[in-house]
């Protein structure tokens, strides 16, 4: 534990004395102007505590040496929450010992080189140990988003742990760390993008969130910031949405012929309820706002309720979950239908009461879109059936089900033909398939920033409801023997599209690999034919 100058010591709740003055307030008591004895930022470390001494001057909180030791900051933030002190952050000077850059290898590889010139900026100014001013650390903020804008980054992790914060980016899925700072330099960098996003700059210890548009290289983009209290310090995510990777057509999601066609006809003809299934960031909502797009140059009206409102599109009435003042995702539903609204998207069926008001949409001569959390097509049923649906109600409204996941592209510059991976050859043999001569693979280049991928698309199966699929829900026909009857039938599971896109040299059959546990046809029926077809070629 660390240690508190004795005047804190033996102290009310939080390590104050208290004194109580003519108002009748509790206060700090304000210490003598002289030199206290350390802080130890670890027991037993007497090279860490020198140079470093703190105190409370009547309302401001002064440190001649950065906070370096999380549960020492984190006490003092509670002594200011807890009092009438409204001094702020903390102040903080250079320190050589407390700025040094952490010497312990990292656990995983630190890829400066994505971030370029700004990688060594960034080093600079953390050996350095300096504290910049306001302009300066603007600048290299500026500089961060902007370079993990033009890298196509979705997210930035800032994650302090007991001597580094690191900077992590997700590219296409994937999360990389890319930087690694000081404690008090990360924790200053935190500080700022909370300032800027109006949020409060100290220690929170409740989560907190705020979102901002930013002008990015020259497009704007919006941020979403999450911060979060963890023990070494807090946590700070941001998402990064920009409003130009939504201008997507359904011709843009990466669908091939066989599951794009359906899709085009219900959308001429549209009726009932369709779902968008999978696990959470396989690309739903990308593909139902692809839909909105074609949806609002119609004479139609659409209003959606989502939870959060991720991106704006004009030409389409948008509500934001508000469950503080009593606005669900339901009562949502109910008011787009006072709206007299022909096309209804629900963010996400989340429970009985969303699912009973969907169908009372879909059954009133609307179109409703939502999205629900299933292995696949077939999975959505079984879902509906645990949110209290009856089968005669579910075999009315359901119309079409689409099902998916995102996996990474291969770089077209670099990718690599030659024989499949060890693994991939005990993937495919576990399941009955063929093993291919050769597949292609990931190299790496500087288009692709030494990664080998660069993008992701979408693996479908796109279920259309058709009489026979009716009837056997109606029976209460199980989800395994459903799906059975309607692959004998004709249908396309996950696991064809995502093959033929291996073979295509779109895809690896390592990425396909991490989509988990697919269903494999039986053998006869016209999806193994077309599979051993496929893998045979």
């Amino acid at each position: 534990m660390p240690l508190l100058h004795k005047g804190l010591r033996n102290s009310a709740p939080h390590g104050l004395a208290e004194v109580r003055g003519a108002t009748g307030k509790q206060r700090v008591r304000p210490v003598a102007k002289k030199r206290h004895p350390p802080v130890a930022l670890r027991l037993g470390d007497r090279q860490a505590t020198r140079g470093f001494h703190a105190g409370i001057f009547g309302k401001v909180l002064c440190a001649d040496g950065l906070l370096t030791d999380a549960t020492t900051v984190h006490t003092i933030q509670r002594c200011l929450h807890h009092t009438d002190c409204a001094g702020g952050a903390p102040r903080a000077e250079r320190s050589p010992v407390a700025t040094a850059l952490p010497t312990a290898e990292w656990v995983r590889p630190v890829r400066e080189h994505l971030l370029g010139r700004l990688s060594d900026r960034v080093r600079g100014w953390a050996v350095n140990g300096e504290v910049l001013p306001g302009a300066e650390l603007a600048s290299i903020v500026d500089e961060l988003l902007t370079e993990t804008v033009r890298m196509g980054c979705s997210d930035i992790h800032l994650t302090p742990y007991s001597d580094r914060v690191i900077v992590r980016v997700r590219i296409d899925g994937a999360m990389l760390d890319v930087l690694q700072l000081p404690l008090p330099a990360g924790m200053h960098m935190i500080r700022h993008f909370k300032v800027s996003a109006g949020l409060d700059p100290t220690h929170s210890f409740r989560p907190s969130d705020a979102r901002q548009t930013r002008l990015v290289d020259g497009h704007e983009v919006d941020l979403r910031l999450a911060c979060a209290p963890c023990i070494a310090g807090e946590s700070l995510a941001i998402r990064l949405l920009s409003p130009q990777r939504l201008k997507r057509t359904v011709e843009d999601l990466g669908l091939c012929e066989p599951e794009r066609c359906p899709i085009e006809q219900w959308l001429a003809g549209s009726a009932g309820m369709l779902l968008a299934t999978g696990p959470t960031g396989s690309g739903k909502t990308t593909t139902l706002c692809a839909l909105l797009h074609e949806l609002k140059m119609t004479d139609r009206s659409v209003v959606t309720i989502e939870d959060p409102v991720e991106y704006q599109i004009d030409g389409v009435t948008q509500m934001q979950v508000d469950e503080r003042h009593g606005l669900t995702f339901a009562e949502g539903l109910r008011a787009m239908l006072r709206l007299d609204a022909d096309y209804l998207l629900s963010g996400e069926i989340r429970d009985a009461e969303t699912a009973q008001v969907a169908l009372e949409a879909s059954t009133s001569g609307r179109v409703l879109m939502s999205t629900l959390h299933s292995r696949d097509a077939f999975g959505a049923v079984t879902a509906l059936r645990n949110w209290g649906l009856a089968d005669h109600e579910i075999g009315t409204c359901l119309s079409m089900v689409i099902a998916q996941r995102l996996v990474r592209k291969l770089c077209p510059h670099c990718r690599r033909r030659g024989a499949p991976s060890e693994t991939s050859v005990q993937w495919l043999t576990v399941r009955g398939l063929p093993t291919p001569k050769s597949t292609w693979h990931a190299a790496g280049c500087s288009e692709c920033h030494e990664i080998g991928y660069a993008g992701r698309t979408g693996v479908f199966e796109v279920w259309s409801l058709g009489e026979n699929a009716y009837h056997m829900i109606l029976a209460h026909t199980d989800e395994r023997t459903l799906r059975e009857a309607m692959v004998a039938a004709g249908h396309r599971p996950l696991i064809l599209d995502g093959i033929s896109m291996a073979a295509q040299g779109i895809i690896s059959l390592d990425e396909l690999r991490w989509l988990g546990s697919l269903y494999v046809p039986p053998t006869g029926t016209p999806a193994a034919k077309l599979l051993q077809q496929t893998l045979s070629e």
